[in-house]
């Protein structure tokens, strides 16, 4: 494997670690949205989990937090459920 491609490969991991845990503001989260986890169906989410899904109108990556602990369906995505998911907008 390249070197420089492994190296991106565990940058990305490690900067995907700790955003996992660090307090970052609404506007901030989105200036590195590329960073966060993937929405997917079949999954468990906890409550306030940062998620992107599809692009913004800037055609960035659209975050969503999610509102309450849920298990994703194929057929309720973050952009048509907002009970379970909140779109994160720039303020």
């Amino acid at each position: 494997m390249n070197d420089k491609l492994f190296l991106a490969q565990i940058m990305k991991k490690a900067i995907e670690i700790l955003i996992k845990y660090a307090n970052l503001e609404e506007n901030d989260a989105l200036e590195i949205a590329e960073f966060f986890e993937e929405w997917k169906p079949n999954m468990n989410y906890g409550s306030n989990q940062w998620l992107k899904y599809g692009v913004n109108e800037q055609g960035r990556a659209q975050l969503y937090t999610t509102t309450r602990n849920v298990v994703s369906q194929a057929n309720a995505t973050p952009d048509i459920t907002t009970n379970s998911y909140k779109k994160i907008v720039a303020k």
